[in-house]
């Protein structure tokens, strides 16, 4: 990270923000990082889609960041050798890897990486906070800069400015995450999808298909055995998709 107009209040929520936003959009790769002052500052990072993230992910990025704050988190730092650093975060942390786009010369064979617990990891050698609850509250997302030509999302963030009503928040995203889904009529998935690889849910999924379907549409004969065929080759397909991502290659035969 760029220690130009360093602020440590600000350098240290934007850990906390890369791991949101890395949790909501999955783009794991910083491109560039500044302080415009005390209690604002600016996080860039690679995105190659044609539109900016939308203002819900906005809503889930602040939403995440200030329940971090709230939790109270270690920030930890450690000078480590650059050999161990790679090795031992290899696989990155949260999906946030341990370099930036520019990773430091091969010349730099220390490193001070600061990790949150499950959240973020990055080699930064400016100075932190040391909990994220220290941090002042709230994290806002002030704008959201979309630079297609470059490849680029920058958002830019404030600490301790404006008001943020977590508790609403977490109540709206309660709501969200437990409202049923609406099912249209017309989609053949308008029964239990199959959620895992697991025969034993594809078993009781299929058996609360054919009560749906006999009870509730009366269907009998050629029309019952059409309706299941759709339905078990839906599912059927899910799980050979499945087996394939986890590496086995025997085909479902017709």
């Amino acid at each position: 990270m760029s220690r130009k107009k360093h602020s440590v209040e600000v350098d240290s929520a934007l850990h906390v923000v890369k791991g949101a936003i890395v949790k909501t959009v999955g783009t794991p790769v910083t491109t560039k990082v500044s302080y415009d002052n005390k209690t604002q500052g600016r996080i860039a990072v690679h995105w190659e889609k044609p539109d900016s993230v939308s203002a819900e992910d906005k809503k889930q990025i602040e939403r995440l960041s200030n329940l971090k704050l709230k939790e109270g988190l270690d920030i930890h730092e450690e000078n480590m050798s650059r050999s161990d650093a790679e090795s031992r975060y290899k696989d990155g942390v949260n999906g946030t890897p341990l370099y930036d786009k520019q990773i430091p010369p091969e010349k730099v064979q220390e490193l001070k990486v600061v990790k949150i617990n499950d959240w973020n990891v990055n080699a930064c050698p400016s100075e932190h906070l040391k909990k994220t609850s220290d941090i002042p509250f709230p994290i806002l997302i002030k704008s959201i800069n979309h630079r297609p030509q470059k490849s680029e999302l920058e958002f830019i963030i404030t600490v301790g400015e404006g008001t943020f009503d977590l508790e609403s928040a977490e109540a709206s995203q309660t709501q969200a995450t437990e409202a049923p889904k609406e099912s249209s009529s017309n989609s053949k998935k308008e029964y239990v999808e199959v959620s895992g690889g697991n025969v034993g849910e594809v078993r009781d999924e299929l058996v609360q298909v054919i009560l749906d379907l006999v009870e509730n549409k009366k269907l009998t004969g050629t029309q019952l055995k059409e309706e299941l065929e759709s339905e078990i080759e839906l599912r059927l397909l899910i799980l050979r998709n499945l087996s394939y991502s986890k590496g086995f290659s025997a085909p479902l035969k017709n």
